[in-house]
């Protein structure tokens, strides 16, 4: 240990252990900035559902539906994507429906069983927020048991849920399921569009029917909407034009895509489609989806490949005939499988597609970016939908959200339990960039260095027991560093190299078996409080090094685990008494602690005076 001095005469070094005054120092920074809050203590992830990519005035604001505290997550980035801070809304119904936001406002989607089939219940709320998330007022919405298929049991059947917006109107296209058919004791599918003022927030359902409709896209060009919907009871992927002049919604309705197969009157037929996205160029309306092929629909198996393919449909010619397929992809049992394909609009002529590809992963994980051993593919198209140029691969995940425009770059975030990963792909090159958050959820931060893993942070530390199981033959200790404050239930279960952890003071419980299925030489427990779950050392027993009288002592005791007390620091030594430089001079000053085997030895330099001298870091 050694400090470098400089632009000395006569110095005065101060010296301390760190010890309680950081601690509480570091504990009083976690309570004011935590920006969410302290789950339960058995909860043992966070599900992040319904990702959602804005463009703010500073950067960008990341969203996602967090299901198990029924909160909806915000994080804010600047325009390089370093995170500025996080809040969440508590849901104000028991379904997440979804997120638009406007020029001017947010609206976030929820919705609420209807079991007791009554036609004035509130099935749906469209809340309404300004840009800085402050709540401006709802639209409840009810069913609509005048049109066929109007009554809802639940809302968002199939959680497909898209919004477009046109002169103040915001229209919502989902699904739902109706009240109960007494002939099958269930009720059935389909399509649910709604319409809310924006200005007065009141809205109602405009267009429903109860045709097996599993998802649904929507956008609108002039005075009508476009509705693209992967429909069994039709047998196709369905394209609709919704005109909006006359009031009436008046619809006309064409097959994209047909389905095969030797089809019944019965519904509930697999489709072997999906349907991914919809976007309007200058001339054409681009719907996005995959499927088999369907002339070998009778022949189907579980090996059968899928393929991503484009429709075009003119606006001039809304018609089956005028349509066409372009299929962009050509899997064929070779064990590779796609994911996510979606479309960004660019221009009226330029289109981006992308879509993750597995089947190809790369066995090594990287600490580094645990995503970049997947893959994800692009390809720019024209207005037509044919292909401008080559296809891109890049070493990343698929996205998580809707990808976004910003200047002249597609943005996008992918995420799992370790990572949040931020893209970016130039709309004109393709060129590819990456920005990697390795993170476990709101600021509880990791790394591993050495065979070393730190778990850094304020708050809670969540994850289920496979997160780290990548590394499981790479982790030889763990640090729980100063602001952590609970360890989830099997969080570092089944590390085969595992031999020592170092659990800093904040932490508070240590979860059901949470260092379970390691062969633990030493566990270092420097809280006198800290709580353990049941089992946390199942199938190993490390010695616990733990404070006289502490909670971990007793839980040694109780469990027959061999423990040992702190050796604590009683002295520090320098190897000089005094030092005298000239004016620019600097010099090496080196300290130990005693005793050698003390458990802390680190040591927080000052000088009394940095007007006369000051101390660096060797």
């Amino acid at each position: 240990m050694s400090k470098r001095v400089r632009n000395l005469l006569l110095i005065v070094v101060c010296f301390f252990l760190v010890g309680s005054l950081s601690y509480l120092q570091v504990r009083a920074a976690e309570k004011d900035s935590e920006p969410y809050p302290v789950p339960d203590e058995n909860l043992t992830y966070y599900l992040q559902e319904g990702g959602f990519l804005t463009i703010t005035d500073n950067g960008y604001e990341r969203l996602y539906y967090d299901h198990v505290r029924s909160m909806v997550r915000i994080e804010t980035y600047d325009a390089e994507f370093n995170k500025t801070g996080g809040f969440s809304i508590p849901m104000e119904l028991s379904y997440w429906g979804g997120f638009y936001s406007d020029n001017d406002f947010y609206f976030l989607l929820e919705g609420e069983a209807n079991e007791d089939e009554e036609d004035d219940a509130e099935v749906i709320r469209v809340i309404k927020y300004d840009k800085n998330w402050n709540r401006l007022g709802a639209a409840s919405i009810t069913g609509n048991s005048s049109l066929f298929g109007g009554d809802v049991r639940y809302s968002f059947d199939n959680e497909s849920v898209k919004m477009a917006e046109k002169d103040g109107i915001l229209y919502i296209a989902t699904g739902h399921e109706g009240y109960v058919d007494p002939r099958y004791n269930q009720g059935h599918q389909g399509l649910l569009m709604m319409a809310v003022d924006i200005q007065n927030m009141t809205g109602s359902v405009v267009k429903s029917d109860l045709a097996h409709s599993f998802t649904q896209h929507i956008r609108i060009v002039n005075d009508d909407i476009y509705l693209l919907e992967l429909s069994e009871g039709s047998r196709c992927t369905k394209l609709s034009k919704i005109e909006t002049t006359s009031g009436r919604y008046n619809t006309t309705s064409i097959s994209v895509l047909d389905y095969g197969g030797e089809r019944t009157s019965a519904w509930a037929i697999p489709t072997y489609a999906y349907v991914n996205d919809l976007e309007i160029s200058s001339e054409n309306i681009l719907g996005l989806g995959s499927s088999i092929d369907q002339s070998q629909y009778d022949h189907y198996t579980d090996d059968t490949s899928y393929n991503i393919y484009l429709t075009v449909t003119p606006l001039s010619d809304f018609s089956k005939d005028a349509t066409t397929v372009k299929w962009l992809t050509e899997y064929n049992n070779d064990g590779k499988s796609f994911s996510g394909p979606s479309m960004v609009k660019i221009n009226d002529n330029r289109f981006m597609i992308m879509w993750g590809e597995s089947g190809e992963t790369d066995e090594t994980i990287n600490a580094e970016d645990v995503l970049d051993r997947y893959k994800v593919h692009y390809v720019f198209v024209d207005g037509a939908g044919n292909k401008i140029g080559n296809d891109f691969i890049a070493n990343a995940s698929w996205a998580n959200c809707n990808p976004v425009l910003s200047g002249n770059k597609i943005v996008y975030y992918a995420s799992n339990e370790l990572t949040v990963n931020f893209y970016t792909i130039d709309a004109n090159t393709g060129s590819f960039s990456k920005k990697v958050y390795p993170s476990l959820h709101g600021n509880i931060t990791w790394n591993i260095s050495d065979h070393v893993l730190r778990i850094a942070g304020n708050g809670p530390a969540h994850s289920t027991m496979s997160a780290f199981s990548g590394f499981r033959n790479d982790i030889e200790k763990i640090i729980i560093e100063d602001g952590v404050t609970k360890i989830s239930d099997y969080m570092f279960i089944g590390l085969n190299k595992l031999h020592e952890v170092d659990l800093a003071e904040s932490v508070e419980y240590i979860g059901d078996r949470a260092f379970g299925g390691n062969a633990l030489d030493k566990v270092y427990v420097r809280g006198k409080n800290t709580a353990f779950g049941e089992d946390v050392f199942y199938a190993g027993y490390p010695t616990i090094i733990c404070w006289p009288g502490s909670v971990a002592e007793q839980y040694a005791k109780d469990n027959k685990i061999r423990y040992e007390y702190f050796i604590v620091p009683t002295e520090i030594t320098l190897d000089r008494d005094k030092l005298a430089m000239l004016k620019g001079e600097s010099q090496t000053l080196t300290a130990s602690v005693i005793p050698v085997n003390s458990f802390d030895q680190s040591i927080t330099w000052e000088s009394s005076n940095p007007g006369i001298a000051t101390v660096d870091s060797n």
